[in-house]
């Protein structure tokens, strides 16, 4: 009988460390939710979808190994957890667990958010979570267009702790850079830009919090490229000649999936 008790426990224990939940609510890509899901399930990880509901419930923060906030827009992410949700999230980190946001989701853990200042688009405004207690400004390359890859580029990166030259091409599109990360006590920074118009900011981040931490990444890591070819190039989504001609030519599966697998082992979650 205890045997079998002890058995269980494991399982149980097996099945609440490899659980991670993906927000998907008013915001959220649709696109980028699908090859967040997808690139978590290639690591044989647990996926949970979570409402807003969901993140005021609290529920998830008993068995969750990491939260993830995909790219999308912030504004609507503000709307639905505004106080009591952030709190949630926050309290959830600074006991132990890992935020990771992506593109909007790294603009909205940021302590201020500086979007295409002084177009039609111009989002400014402070955050709650503020994981990294800065200024997250963008886009960083070019400018953005919602629903759509006109805008967007192969953005080349390097491991700031690296001790190779070797440049990363990832997917990006709307994403920020993090203001002077080196002022901010407990930010790391993990890999920056060497794109000629964004040459040393920093792409992607380590913020601690309590005995937690956030990593905030402004590229696409998570994106398959052979995805992107069959959805968008094939299915003529809107800017798809840029993405065609310029940037997927110059992407691969092999530095995304390098990136990304980086990105979950600094945040603690455990893959095969």
């Amino acid at each position: 009988m205890l045997f079998i008790s002890f058995i269980l426990s494991c399982i149980f224990c097996s099945t609440s460390f490899s659980s991670v939940y993906v927000y998907n609510d008013d915001g959220v890509s649709n696109e980028s939710y699908r090859h967040l899901v997808k690139a978590l399930e290639k690591k044989e990880l647990s996926v949970l979808p979570l409402s807003a509901q969901g993140v005021l419930s609290g529920e998830w923060t008993k068995d969750a190994k990491a939260f993830f906030m995909p790219g999308g827009a912030d504004l609507p992410y503000c709307e639905k957890l505004n106080g009591k949700g952030n709190e949630i999230i926050k309290d959830y980190v600074e006991k132990g667990g890992s935020y990771i946001g992506i593109c909007a989701g790294s603009y909205y853990g940021g302590g201020y958010v500086e979007f295409a200042k002084g177009t039609e688009l111009e989002v400014l405004g402070e955050r709650e979570l503020s994981f990294y207690p800065g200024t997250v400004n963008g886009p960083t390359l070019g400018t953005y267009y919602y629903h759509s890859d006109a805008g967007a580029y192969a953005a080349h990166i390097k491991e700031e702790e690296s001790n190779t030259e070797r440049f990363l091409s990832v997917y990006f599109n709307g994403g920020g850079f993090f203001v002077s990360p080196e002022i901010h006590k407990g930010v790391r920074v993990l890999y920056r830009y060497n794109n000629s118009k964004a040459q040393g900011l920093a792409a992607i981040v380590e913020c601690s919090h309590g005995k937690g931490k956030a990593i905030l990444t402004s590229v696409h890591v998570e994106y398959d490229i052979d995805m992107l070819w069959t959805e968008n190039v094939n299915g003529k989504k809107p800017g798809y000649e840029n993405l065609r001609d310029n940037v997927l030519p110059n992407l691969n599966n092999h530095d995304q999936d390098f990136v990304f697998s980086q990105i979950l082992n600094y945040a603690g979650v455990q893959i095969r």
